[in-house]
């Protein structure tokens, strides 16, 4: 070990002496009323010699009484004196209490009041240097009665476990403000091992240049930390107020100013003779006149004004124009955003996961970074089970420079994290007027609408996030919500809480082909209308929709989900409240300093939006109460779809509709449990068998109907995200019947069979059929939907007249077929190009016909309709095929809702899977279609007339291919034809309308083109 020579000490009593003179100035100033607030760090200059270890970039987390520390690592006189008056140009723009230091040049890191809260950061920095294989080191500093803070632990341990490069000074001075430490340090009750500890004489510069020296080089040879715990005096009062003197005896005080380092050095130095009494005289008299001048400089220079308070809170985001992930109609949220992680991987080495499970097998609990860890291991990392860590760990490496995404398993679970996103992740851009900067994702489950989470695993707390300046809080509510907004959040250089949505985590919604990032601060219109406004977002969007179910023809809702809470999109809103004149927020937090009500009062403060207002504003929300284990707490306490509609009606003046509306619920529930009852039957429903699960596949059925089954036996077997599971009986009895089939996805909470009583008949349950078909959940986003967008209009007096007459009973359709031919030598050419590329199996001639027929029906709105009723006609606003699906002597139906939504190439890959689950056995009936497909091409059939399927409008055949002889300049040629028939309902269009369809698919047919396919 090396020891310092006379330049060093030199240095150091120059350093040093500086330090003292300027806290000395600065109480001066303080009680001449030229100041504010004095914190000084008179006895602690000794720390000085740690910084002559240290180079230009090792970071130093350091103490308010390490002024001379800092000193020595870059920072001046002139530096500390702009803190001590917070002047603007000080490196917190006078935000900072003074000796609350800061250089991003010098890589002194922003020193937050709490004690002991920079060392997380301090460990997140050091991991940051470890992950870019550097041989730096990160000094992290911490009063003894700090190290009573839990974080101190959780900062310790996590470098001993990483082998981190981090020192940890503890600097022992006996006393937390005015309360001796001699008996809690951790030190003297002999909590921690001896063997990370090297006890420092914090008074003497050579041990403690020595001992740092030493503790450097470990961290630097990737080691692991060590603990300087270095006994030391403080020779001034705790701050400017607080007097020592009514706490220290008078003789402790005077044994302490014996043992004062700057004399000590001074001492030695001069019995080295490297100085003399005189000479150094002078010099002192000097240090106390340039010190003086700077304090008087300095405070000339100018204050912040009010106007820059508001400077540096929170930065714009450069958003990603690009498009940053395709979609799909099967994408659920978790999908999304777990394709999005891994996009991230692989574009940005500085993107880091750290969370509780988040490596593999579990990947994560709710499977959020299922197999990332297993592509990406130097990037993705299991925490302890510590909040606090991974949070104060995530603002180091982002104030670093990496790009930490880090999991909550629970937002729950934030509280032992609250320090650290109030005190460092928040606050770190405005305390140091954006030196330093804190791009931090922090994504959690949350929220409840899933029965059995309780207290600690139901919060929707985002009114809390929200309340703290400088971060943004996001809840999406679709996938491609998810991924758009987690894109903007990636690019953010400040924190933003990121809350999914466990409810709505696997419920498959799909998103566009072309994902793009979304503007923080931007609402989305779900749903149109002029009669109110209604705001919702994550868990209860859902329940708004169910709210509107059966209601949407007497409620016209302008819906929109915030999704950014804040910041928060008040430009729409107001617009839609200024034209629907209510407004009704729904909201799964509690009601007290909540988000619906600030949305509620900034919108009323608009003298325009109070001047439009037909009623007052309502608020659905949970009450102030926890939410409680048992479901019925739930549904105690959470805004509900009869809650909402209630209020809905209410609001409209349709109290009598209500009424009904509740009557005819009342009575439907009491009729199907009647019938229950009447049955005698057990109802087998799918289980939640795991948190935020909406739907599982069912691999096997260990009983077939008529089987015996004992109570608590096996019967089926399920497969989630998460888990095998064999499902047990509920009762004894006899297998009734199954309602699902294997290898099917199911909804959780749906009945896929039923016991009945030992020595009962079997029960037909064929009346069932509606139920048995919501048992087979679509394997996609394509669910039972009956709320897809349509117009409904009365027909016209002589339609009805005509429909009448033609019905021969009530939803009787009424056919009539035309026939025509086509040419077929175009979509040949094409699929001879199709089958050039890697998706041909997809991309087939039958697809491109489809779709011609997909064109033209969005051309042809009378092709986009049905007769639910006899008197109705239902237009849809999209086009819903339907293709019939052979299966050996049975006939079923694949249907793509909302083909014209989507591109070609989307729209093959969606029919092919349509088609498959068809012949799996999926049951697609309850899917919305206008008009069937069918083709007879291979059966040798030259025509065909094909049948309608109520409340399909049409179904249009392919049958025989045949060679058309035709000439061209008397040269016979030949081409190939197909013959295709149309049946149509008679009641909804004539054959006029009907051949004006036929020959428009007909033209499609035989001139699309490659390009028009525009598959690149």
């Amino acid at each position: 070990m090396s020891s310092l020579d006379k330049d060093q000490k030199l240095r150091l009593l120059e350093t040093m002496s500086s330090s003292r003179e300027g806290d000395r100035r600065e109480g001066i100033l303080y009680r001449q009323g030229n100041g504010w607030f004095q914190i000084g760090s008179v006895g602690h200059e000794a720390l000085s010699a740690i910084a002559l270890n240290l180079r230009q970039d090792d970071y130093l987390f350091p103490h308010y009484r390490d002024r001379a520390l800092v000193m020595m690592k870059g920072m001046d006189t002139r530096m500390c004196a702009r803190g001590f008056w917070g002047k603007l140009s000080s490196t917190s723009g006078g935000r900072q209490l003074p000796s609350h230091f800061s250089s991003r040049k010098d890589n002194i890191w922003s020193m937050p009041s709490p004690t002991g809260s920079n060392l997380l950061p301090a460990c997140g920095a050091a991991w940051a240097m470890q992950l870019d294989g550097l041989d730096t080191a990160v000094v992290a500093c911490v009063g003894d009665a700090g190290m009573r803070q839990g974080e101190f632990y959780e900062a310790f341990t996590l470098a001993v476990q990483m082998q981190l490069p981090v020192v940890f000074v503890v600097e022992d001075n006996r006393f937390g403000i005015s309360t001796s430490t001699l008996e809690m340090n951790p030190m003297r009750l002999g909590i921690l091992e001896p063997e990370f500890i090297s006890k420092v004489d914090g008074r003497n510069v050579e041990d403690l240049y020595v001992q740092s020296e030493a503790a450097t080089r470990k961290a630097r040879a990737g080691k692991g930390p060590t603990i300087l715990w270095c006994e030391l005096d403080r020779l001034c009062s705790h701050s400017s107020s607080d007097d020592q003197r009514q706490y220290v005896s008078e003789d402790e005080l005077n044994t302490m100013d014996k043992r004062d380092p700057i004399v000590r050095l001074e001492n030695d130095l001069i019995a080295s003779g490297v100085i003399t009494q005189s000479h150094w005289e002078v010099r002192k008299q000097s240090i106390v006149d340039e010190i003086a001048a700077i304090y008087n400089e300095v405070a000339q220079e100018h204050d912040p004004t009010p106007d820059h308070v508001m400077h540096e809170v929170i930065a714009p985001v450069d958003i990603d124009a690009d498009v940053i992930m395709q979609g799909g109609d099967d994408l659920r949220i978790v999908d999304a955003l777990n394709g999005f992680f891994r996009k991230l991987l692989e574009k940005d080495r500085r993107v880091i996961f750290f969370g509780e499970d988040v490596a593999d097998p579990m990947g994560g609990v709710f499977k959020l970074t299922k197999g990332l860890s297993s592509d990406y291991p130097d990037r993705v990392f299991n925490a302890p089970l510590a909040e606090a860590t991974i949070l104060g760990v995530a603002c180091g490496l982002a104030s670093y420079g990496m790009r930490p995404l880090f999991e909550i398993q629970f937002i729950d679970f934030t509280g032992p994290a609250w320090n650290q996103l109030v005190t460092n992740l928040s606050t770190l851009r405005w305390r140091t007027n954006g030196e330093w900067k804190c791009p931090v994702v922090i994504y959690a489950p949350y929220g409840a609408y899933l029965p059995g989470g309780g207290p600690w695993h139901s919060q929707s707390n985002e009114s809390a996030f929200a309340h703290v300046p400088g971060i943004r809080t996001v809840v999406p509510s679709t996938p491609e919500d998810a991924a758009g907004l987690m894109a903007t959040a990636a690019r953010a250089e400040d924190p933003t809480i990121f809350m999914v949505p466990k409810h709505l985590l696997r419920v498959r919604q799909g998103a566009s082909n072309k994902i793009c990032a979304i503007p923080f601060g931007l609402a989305r219109q779900v749903e149109e209308g002029w009669d109110v406004t209604v705001v919702a977002w994550g868990n209860c969007l859902e329940q708004v929709d169910k709210a509107l179910d059966g209601v949407r023809d007497r409620v016209s809702a302008d819906v929109y989900d915030l999704r950014s809470i804040i910041p928060w999109d008040r430009e729409s809103l107001k617009a839609s409240v200024l034209r629907t004149g209510r407004l009704v927020v729904v909201q799964e937090d509690n009601r007290s300093s909540s988000i619906g009500q600030m949305i509620i009062q900034e919108l009323l403060e608009d003298a325009e939006v109070w001047a439009a207002l037909k009623q007052p504003p309502r608020l659905l929300s949970r009450p102030d109460v926890h939410v409680g284990f048992h479901p019925n707490y739930e549904w105690g306490s959470l805004p509900l779809p009869e809650d909402i509609r209630s209020v809905l009606l209410a609001m409209l003046h349709d109290v009598l509709a209500l009424d009904t509306q509740l009557e005819k619920e009342s009575d439907s529930e009491g009729s199907k449990n009647g019938k229950m009852d009447m049955s005698d039957l057990i109802k087998l429903n799918v289980p939640a068998v795991g948190e935020g699960l909406e739907e599982a596949r069912i691999l096997k059925f260990f009983k077939k109907p008529g089987d015996q089954v004992n109570k608590d036996e096996p019967i089926y077997q399920l497969e989630t995200d998460k888990a095998v599971v064999d499902v047990e009986s509920p009762s004894a009895g006899i297998l009734n019947a199954w309602k699902a089939v294997e290898d099917t996805v199911v909804e959780v909470g749906s009945e896929v069979g039923s016991l009945r009583s030992e020595g009962s008949q079997p029960v037909d349950e064929s009346d069932d059929i509606g139920e048995a078909k919501a048992a087979v959940s679509s394997l996609s986003p394509a669910k039972i939907n009956p709320e897809l967008e349509f117009e409904e209009q009365t027909l016209s007096p002589s339609q009805q007249v005509l429909a009448g007459r033609l019905a021969r009973a009530a939803q009787v359709a009424v056919p009539a077929t035309i026939f025509q031919t086509v040419s077929w030598e175009n979509i040949q050419s094409i699929r001879a190009e199709l089958k050039k590329r890697e998706e041909a199996k997809v991309l087939t001639s039958f697809s491109v016909t489809a779709w011609c027929v997909v064109n033209a029906l969005q051309d042809n709105p009378s092709f986009r309709s049905c007769l639910p009723k006899s008197s109705v006609l239902r237009v849809y606003r999209n086009v819903h095929l339907g293709v019939a699906v052979s299966m050996g002597d049975d006939l079923t139906t694949a249907v793509v809702e909302n083909a014209d939504t989507l591109g070609y190439a989307q729209f093959a890959q969606r029919l092919r899977l349509q088609v498959e689950r068809a012949r799996k056995g999926q049951d697609q009936a309850g899917l919305q279609t206008s008009v069937i497909l069918t083709s007879l091409t291979t059966m040798n059939i030259r025509d065909a007339i094909p049948v309608i399927v109520p409340p399909a409008m049409a179904t249009l055949a392919f049958s025989s291919m045949f060679d058309e002889l035709y000439m061209v300049d008397g040269e016979v040629k030949s081409r190939s034809m197909l013959n295709i028939a149309m049946t149509i309902d008679h009641r909804v269009v004539n054959g006029s309308a009907a051949s004006a369809f036929l020959n428009d698919v007909k033209e499609r047919m035989e001139n699309v083109t490659l390009a028009s396919l525009d598959l690149d």
